[in-house]
């Protein structure tokens, strides 16, 4: 059997990951109140996100190499922009 590319697998799973993608399975994800973002509290979230500058393709957050979308839907979760937390300012 041959021996698998690590570095293959990955680069096969990131073309996987698509804002469509990424939509559906957020809005497949469980919402249980006071845990997770309503949808206006999430939509405002993501609207901070799209005027920011480490959002790449829109779907990654190159300050913490995530995906903002999955944040944004746990209230829990803060913006990692650095010295200020985005979400929080209303100002947006």
């Amino acid at each position: 059997m041959p021996e698998r590319c690590v570095r293959c697998e990955l680069e096969k799973l990131q073309s996987l990951m698509t804002p469509a993608y990424i939509a559906e399975v957020v809005a497949g994800l469980p919402e249980e109140k006071g845990v997770t973002a309503d949808k206006s509290e999430y939509e405002r979230r993501m609207n901070v996100c799209g005027t920011c500058e480490a959002f790449s393709g829109g779907m990654l957050c190159t300050y913490s190499g995530s995906y903002p979308a999955y944040r944004a839907h746990v209230l829990a979760s803060l913006c990692p922009y650095p010295g200020s937390d985005k979400w929080k300012n209303t100002d947006f």
